[in-house]
């Protein structure tokens, strides 16, 4: 492994993360067995995609980004779509009548 590798440390971080973490990686790719330990060490709600290939595959090879795309998709709709939904009803422009 190169020793820049060693300058980012998400480990020890994962388990302070509050909010759903969705995370790819593959055999094929820079560190896999950082990425289930950090999969692991994640306390919050988290999926795992586990592909074939090559570390960028999910970002343009076939079928890989098509098992990125087809785990992502859903794991936005139900983790964001809720909040932006909420989010759009406050900032909706309120209606103001007026009596005369």
């Amino acid at each position: 492994m190169d020793d820049w590798a060693h300058v980012y440390d998400p480990i020890s971080q994962a388990p302070k993360i509050r909010i759903p973490v969705l995370v790819f990686s593959t055999d094929g790719a820079l560190i896999p067995e950082q990425a289930k330990k950090f999969y692991d060490r994640v306390k919050s709600e988290k999926q795992l995609v586990w592909g074939t290939g090559y570390h960028f595959n999910f970002y343009n090879v076939f079928p890989e980004m098509m098992q990125a795309v087809d785990a992502v998709v859903p794991f936005i709709r139900k983790h964001l779509a809720p909040q932006t939904a909420s989010r759009a009803s406050r900032n909706r422009p309120r209606k103001v009548g007026a009596a005369i």
